[in-house]
């Protein structure tokens, strides 16, 4: 079918820093130990720039990704892991195609 392509998604775990607030009164001792949340998220991997990273937690055959999860270099804790060797492809018909 014409527009038709194959696509292979790649599945990575990635561990970052959450920043956080804390609204009421702290001593500077206090302040000094409030530390990022560290997080982890799964997700399709859909690019990387010299900013950021992006994840997407949906990819569908019309080739749309859905609920992407941004964020800043600065804010990964460690490199990025790809998840075993899951990998998926998918034939995909753009929209305008079908």
């Amino acid at each position: 079918m014409l527009g038709e392509r194959t696509k292979c998604l790649e599945l990575f775990r990635i561990s970052w820093h959450d920043p956080i607030t804390h609204t009421s009164w702290c001593s500077d001792r206090e302040a000094l130990n409030k530390q990022p949340g560290l997080c982890s998220t799964v997700g399709w991997f859909v690019n990387r720039d010299d900013k950021c990273l992006r994840l997407a937690m949906h990819y569908n055959n019309d080739g749309e990704w859905s609920d992407i999860f941004l964020v800043p270099l600065g804010c990964l804790a460690e490199e990025p892991e790809k998840v075993s060797e899951i990998t998926v492809c998918l034939t995909t018909v753009p929209a305008e195609a079908a």
